[in-house]
């Protein structure tokens, strides 16, 4: 049984450059199909981690608005006093206080380890106590860094319910 070499042999028992492009073709954009629904999903997580955290906020000033003893009322606005003072003094008609909705742990990019913080401050808030016609709104707005201004604006509010 003598063989003698042939072509067709040897070109159907390994894979043809076309092919090795085509498959290499197909597996990057199955990667790059991937990789955009990661980031799609981390952008979706963090928007109802937010949404959650500011709808907290509201919640827990709303009550500070609605339960608070009446001497509270107007202790914020003094110059003197600082932000870690005010946190459970009650807002006063028009009056702003601001903070963070996020805190990622902190990641050194040199990567010394130097810095003594934990965790970073990012995406600040703005609270703002409104009065309307029909009584008083706590207004929270806050911005979606991976959006533009224009659609990653948000504005949460809720109605207060003081006690007569």
């Amino acid at each position: 049984m003598n063989r003698s070499f042939n072509s067709d042999w040897a070109a159907s028992n390994g894979f043809s450059l076309i092919e090795v492009i085509v498959s290499a073709t197909v597996l990057s954009l199955a990667v790059l199909g991937i990789t955009s629904s990661w980031k799609l999903a981390d952008d979706k997580a963090l928007a109802a981690r937010l949404e959650e955290r500011s709808m907290r906020i509201l919640a827990a000033y709303a009550e500070l608005q609605n339960f608070a003893p009446k001497y509270l009322f107007g202790q914020a606005t003094s110059s003197s006093v600082t932000d870690s003072e005010i946190q459970g003094v009650p807002l006063n008609p028009g009056e702003t206080r601001n903070g963070f909705l996020y805190h990622p742990r902190h990641v050194d990019p040199a990567g010394r380890g130097t810095t003594n913080a934990l965790f970073d401050d990012a995406i600040p808030y703005e609270l703002t106590l409104l009065v309307d016609s029909q009584g008083q709104v706590l207004r929270l707005t806050y911005r979606l860094p991976y959006l533009p201004d224009s659609k990653g604006r948000l504005i949460k509010e809720v109605r207060v319910n003081l006690r007569q």
